[in-house]
């Protein structure tokens, strides 16, 4: 029996002792078998989520091979600590998410020959949250249909002859005239559940290998990954990024999405989103995505092509804003390509629809607010001190502060930094408290009061030194300002990674690095947290 064939059949035992187990109620079933399965020697190990911490140690076991993405995909892990069982089934209908397993319904096949084949799936966030998921799929010409069928996971294999069928649209790609692009919205969900999914077209009988995804959870805490600049133009730096992005998954294994701060890719070529999500397509079609649009992504609507959005703006062409609840976190993706007088790089409109959103939120109850965007007003590396990323220092950031904003992630600068709480453009003083998290010793910021910076760096193969240029009283906003300098002894080609775990009224933050080459390798460069106790 080959390798991969072996890892399946172990991924079914565990389905079946699952069920048998959740039948019974012999919870201990599980526990008691999962530690005597060992992972095989390949580059696509499969890692059990039977036993995952919110957020992990300062060690771990690192991934044999980051070629493949890995099974244990950010939606492996329920938010539900009891729910391993169901996380443990999800890890294992991933694993064996090959073409030759996928079941397929069986509605009478089409007499026309068809060479369409689904690929570039994307899921993202629409609408609700706790009841929605969208999703985006890219075919041939051939097929005219976007049908997502979508089934609750308590059988495995799924029985797709009881899904819920959702029709959506298709239109002709902006940036591939030979593709349509097809779209379509799943509603109506129970919060904090797990769903087989798959996309396609029904009157061809052709459907995507087999994928998850999970609703968000009412008020649970929950962790989730944040990268930026993922930008790459050819296969090996789109290597890159399937790796780094399943090295993530691997550390923070119950993250429920994953944030990208913009330039998804490196220009608008149809060509490079074939490569990045080629590569990385289980990633893609089993973890939902928040991206912001960056300078990078401009261009023939490539970028709202490519995710389903609820997008505010009616002109989508250079990119999209839009907001996400998720449990007691509200989201603010907002787009750095546009421009006016009063706002920098937005237009008055988006930052009308910005403060509104985050007044309407702050009225709703939500604990944290999140802003996330491309071009952030306050970094350390060649961008920081450019004119256009100083206006929305100037005019846009003391907005945050006023509206109450936590956080802002920001990309565009490819160097890790975190600043200090700011306030009308001064550092605020902090009140700190130390406690121990998941094994790590983490000073929390107390009620801080102003709003914190953060850039994760890269995710991609383009890199940046520090900015040399920068005053000292100007550092001295930050509290993590260390990115590498021309002739320095820090490594250059590092990609960085970060996982954040909202619970209650605290966040907390552990950020990784990884150098280009030894992506298995990551190791922690920062780590923080935000207390809120008022």
């Amino acid at each position: 029996m080959d390798k991969y064939n072996c890892r399946k059949a172990v991924a079914f035992f565990i389905v079946l002792v699952l069920l048998l187990s959740m039948t019974c109620g012999c919870s201990n079933l599980v526990a008691a078998i999962t530690p005597t399965i060992e992972p095989m020697a390949s580059s696509t190990t499969t890692y059990a989520a039977t036993d995952v911490s919110p957020l992990p140690t300062a060690s771990h076991t690192p991934l044999e091979d980051a070629g493949p993405p890995s099974t244990t995909d950010s939606e492996a892990t329920t938010a539900s600590g009891s729910d391993a069982g169901l996380a443990t089934e999800v890890s294992a209908v991933r694993s064996s998410s090959k073409p030759s397993s996928v079941p397929k319904s069986t509605p009478k096949k089409s007499s026309t020959a068809s060479t369409a084949e689904i690929r570039k799936i994307t899921v993202t966030f629409y609408g609700d949250a706790k009841s929605s998921k969208g999703f985006t799929w890219y075919t041939d010409l051939s097929s005219k249909n976007s049908d997502l069928q979508v089934v609750e996971i308590s059988t495995s294999p799924p029985d797709f002859s009881t899904a819920t069928t959702f029709t959506g649209t298709e239109y002709i790609s902006h940036n591939s005239s030979n593709e349509y692009v097809h779209k379509a919205v799943a509603a109506g969900l129970k919060s904090n559940t797990a769903y087989y999914y798959r996309v396609g077209d029904t009157s061809l009988n052709m459907w995507s290998n087999l994928a998850v995804f999970i609703t968000a959870p009412e008020s649970e805490p929950f962790t989730f990954i944040d990268i930026s600049d993922t930008q790459m133009a050819n296969q090996a730096g789109a290597k890159v990024v399937s790796g780094i992005m399943s090295e993530a998954l691997h550390i923070f294994g119950d993250a429920r999405f994953i944030i990208n701060n913009g330039d998804v890719i490196d220009s608008k070529a149809e060509s490079q989103y074939n490569l990045l999500l080629g590569n990385a397509q289980s990633i893609f079609s089993n973890t939902t995505f928040m991206s912001a649009p960056g300078n990078h992504d401009i261009g023939n609507s490539c970028f709202i092509d490519h995710f389903n959005l609820a997008a505010r703006n009616a002109n989508t062409s250079t990119g999209a804003y839009y907001s996400v609840d998720y449990s007691n976190a509200h989201f603010v993706v907002l787009n750095t390509n546009e421009s006016s007088s009063e706002y920098a790089e937005f237009s008055k409109a988006q930052i009308d629809w910005m403060k509104a959103d985050i007044r309407a939120a702050k009225k709703a109850g939500a604990t944290w607010i999140i802003v996330v965007m491309h071009m952030g007003p306050y970094s350390t590396a060649e961008h920081s001190l450019t004119a256009n990323v100083i206006a929305t220092r100037e005019k846009v950031a003391p907005l945050f502060s006023e509206l109450g904003v936590d956080l802002v992630l920001q990309g565009h600068d490819h160097v890790y930094a975190r600043s200090k709480p700011i306030s009308g453009g001064t550092a605020q003083p902090e009140t700190r408290k130390t406690e121990n998290y998941s094994g790590n010793s983490i000073d929390y910021i107390v009620n801080p009061e102003g709003t914190i910076y953060i850039t994760p760096g890269t995710a991609g193969v383009k890199y940046y030194y520090q900015n040399s240029s920068l005053s000292q009283d100007y550092l001295n906003l930050f509290d993590s300002a260390n990115g590498p300098t021309k002739g320095g002894a820090a490594s250059l080609k590092e990609e960085t990674f970060i996982g954040f775990r909202i619970d209650g009224n605290k966040l907390t933050e552990i950020a990784y690095q990884a150098e280009k080459d030894n992506l298995q390798n990551a190791h922690i460069i920062d780590q923080f947290g935000i207390l809120k106790d008022k």
